[in-house]
């Protein structure tokens, strides 16, 4: 397993714009055999030791900082400002694409990079915020609730949103704070 982490800090210092890379190619710039159940498995357990994280696309060293490209900065830049005009009702990925006139895919993509990079927070399916918007979400709240309990529904109605909103975040803050 040593030298499958070896060949991925390898892979990504050559290529640090990578997000992830694919698990075939990093074990055979290892020089090793490994494929199927038997690779699954040994990824599985390098990601439960903290070593890799394993993303959609492929797999990375925990440690690893992407770098963004010069357009997908710009990109990443203008997806932050446009979520960040709205403190509580964020655009969904199409309607970002709306706004900033762009397909549909370079919005998700861009997503998926902002928050492989730690820049972007996904609550829900499509409730996206930044982690500075999302604070301060969290400190309206509970300036709001002065510390009693709200139903979802009173919350709904104190922060002028939708269900929607409201369960995403209820659910990322009972995540967050290991409640069940």
């Amino acid at each position: 397993m040593v030298r499958l982490i070896q060949a991925l800090s390898e892979l990504h210092a050559a290529a640090p714009t990578e997000a992830e890379i694919e698990p075939s190619r990093a074990v055979a710039a290892a020089g090793l055999k490994w494929q199927g159940k038997s690779l699954d498995r040994r990824l599985s357990r390098l990601a439960a030791a903290g070593a890799i994280q394993i993303h959609p696309n492929g797999i990375c060293l925990q440690a690893f900082q992407l770098e963004l490209t010069p357009r997908q900065r710009a990109l990443l830049d203008r997806v932050i400002e446009r979520l960040e005009k709205e403190p509580v009702n964020t655009p969904s990925p199409q309607q970002l694409a709306q706004f900033l006139g762009i397909p549909r895919q370079a919005v998700e993509e861009i997503l998926r990079l902002g928050i492989r990079s730690g820049e972007i927070l996904q609550l829900a399916n499509v409730v996206f915020y930044t982690p500075r918007q999302f604070e301060t979400l969290k400190a309206k709240v509970e300036s709001l609730t002065e510390g009693k309990p709200l139903s979802k529904t009173e919350l709904r109605d104190a922060l002028r949103t939708t269900r929607k909103y409201v369960e995403a975040y209820v659910e990322e803050t009972r995540e967050k704070s290991g409640g069940a």
